[in-house]
């Protein structure tokens, strides 16, 4: 019998979504029947030097809680090939100096296959291809429904992709057609099961009849969550509301407060259940984070993007629309008359579950598993 194929795979904790869809690879690699595998999972953050490494979470982190919009300037400034090809020469120069504990990792392990699921380990995997230093497959998951320049490196041997249109776009940028495979952004394995509503109401301890929305605001709880839950109480409908705050603790105690007010208000912090309250919702209200929009089709729920940072979420609300897979708000009030409207009109809801069904492509995890041991 052949050696267990070894799989590393590659993720960054700026952000919760890269390492969610690593953790679901991961759980579909150990899952593959006859241990064909011996994966691991690695942190690029935490491999590359401290310094670096907490100076590019929190600057991440404070432009998209605060100055979204220079975060915009950057993310499309930067998807301009001519501007792209000059500063990938000082990104090269920059994981150089701080990349190096992540380079002797992969060197060390020498995997059979590299999965980056974030476009540091992507170039920097790539340079270790060409350098001669690994031989390793390289498959680089986009894990947003359109790409960035960014995510493009020489020696990348399959990218995967959530759409067509995503395939498309790499394709004008120079990538063969055989280099990439459409197989969707993976889900956690507890994603794959659609619970009774019923059921998981009675679970947990929420009004079964309620017309129920899901607010989430991706793991750190940014965004205008409190003023959005005030105007959906001022809508004076029985609007039962779950907050998942993250790991904002101050939003956390201020939404705590009101629930001595509005009831139907139900406040979590940070959650592995997410599942169970997608399941619970009738509608759910995100960003736009390709994570956060892929578990919500898993899940057959109707979406709402609000505040949708400029870049890759925006993007990514273009192709909901696109594909008329949920509803897009550009303001707080246009979030809440449309909530208004699909309380009172809850047929509008049921349109939008066949594009979301285009849209989303199930078992991805075991579908990339499968190709990291081919």
């Amino acid at each position: 019998m052949d050696h267990p194929k070894k799989v590393l795979i590659l993720y960054a904790s700026a952000g919760h979504g890269h390492e969610k869809a690593a953790q679901a690879i991961y759980e579909a690699c150990r899952d593959l029947p006859g241990g064909q595998t011996e994966v691991k999972l690695a942190d690029t953050i935490k491999l590359a030097s401290p310094f670096y490494g907490n100076i590019y979470r929190r600057s991440y982190m404070f432009q998209i809680q605060y100055i979204p919009w220079l975060w915009g300037v950057f993310y499309f400034g930067l998807d301009q090939a001519w501007i792209y090809g000059l500063m990938s020469l000082v990104r090269r120069f920059v994981n150089s100096l701080t990349a190096k504990r992540l380079e002797r990792a992969i060197i060390e392990e020498n995997p059979d296959t590299i999965i980056a699921v974030h476009f540091q380990s992507t170039e920097v995997s790539s340079h270790l291809k060409e350098t001669g230093k690994i031989k390793s497959k390289l498959i680089n998951l986009v894990t947003d429904y359109l790409p960035h320049h960014i995510w493009l490196a020489k020696y990348v041997d399959t990218y995967v992709v959530a759409l067509k249109e995503t395939k498309e776009k790499l394709m004008e940028w120079g990538v063969t057609a055989e280099k990439i495979k459409v197989l969707g952004i993976p889900v956690e394995k507890k994603f794959m099961t659609n619970l009774s509503i019923s059921e998981v109401r009675s679970k947990l301890s929420l009004d079964p009849r309620a017309f129920t929305v899901l607010i989430t605001s991706g793991g750190a709880g940014i965004g205008s969550m409190k003023n959005l839950i005030d105007g959906l109480v001022k809508l004076n409908k029985p609007i039962q509301i779950l907050a998942v705050c993250g790991t904002n603790r101050a939003l956390l105690e201020i939404l705590k407060e009101k629930v001595k007010i509005y009831p139907l208000l139900k406040v979590f912090g940070f959650v592995n259940n997410m599942n169970e309250l997608m399941s619970a919702s009738d509608l759910v209200i995100g960003k736009g984070g390709g994570l956060t929009i892929t578990e919500s089709l898993s899940q057959g729920k109707p979406l709402l993007l609000f505040e949708s940072i400029p870049g890759q979420e925006s993007r990514n609300a273009e192709c909901i629309l696109k594909y008329k897979a949920g509803f897009v708000a550009d303001s707080l009030s246009q979030a809440v008359q449309q909530v208004g409207e699909l309380v009172s009109q809850p047929d509008k809801m049921e349109s939008v579950k066949k594009g979301a069904a285009k849209m989303y492509v199930p078992d991805s995890a075991s579908a990339i598993a499968r190709l990291a041991v081919e």
